[in-house]
């Protein structure tokens, strides 16, 4: 199946009424498939495009990606906010729906979507750590993006699949 690769930027006339407001202009999200159903870029068509237009963000970027785990998320989140500069991270939101906590992963050099900075992210077939390593390693992404973004300052709302 093909998937839009990263990042999306979402920038569409608003399709939508406006029913929330943002101090902030640029909406920044990550995910996995319940946050990157999107597979146009004209129209809002997942909860990232709904967020934007309802809350009149002048544009989102999107690294969310089909079937990655946490450690892609964290590091996508992490790896664009320090891409920004100081302008630009005052003028962001983030929103990251955390992936599974059993999603185990490998990162080689390759240029293969899910990918940042010519580091791909590729899903273990084959799981090869313990339920409670596969717990801490996810609590461990959460938790340094979590102080990452503190550290920041940046404002950002976590969710995760049930």
């Amino acid at each position: 199946m093909n998937f839009l690769p990263v990042p999306k930027l979402m920038q569409w006339h608003w399709n939508l009424s406006q029913n929330y407001y943002c101090d902030q202009k640029v909406l920044v999200t990550s995910g996995c498939s319940f946050t990157s159903s999107t597979k146009t870029l004209d129209c809002a068509s997942s909860w990232p495009g709904f967020v934007r237009d309802r809350c009149k963000f002048e544009y989102a970027v999107d690294w969310s990606y089909p079937g990655v785990g946490n450690l892609y998320i964290a590091d996508s989140i992490i790896g664009y906010v320090d891409s920004l500069n100081e302008q630009e991270k005052k003028d962001i939101l983030v929103i990251v729906m955390w992936s599974g906590i059993d999603r185990e992963e490998d990162t080689i050099q390759s240029f293969t979507d899910p990918c940042i900075n010519g580091i791909s992210y590729q899903r273990r077939q084959i799981k090869q750590l313990s339920k409670k390593q596969q717990a801490l390693d996810s609590y461990n992404c959460i938790f340094k993006t979590k102080q990452y973004l503190d550290s920041k300052n940046i404002p950002y709302a976590f969710t995760c699949l049930s």
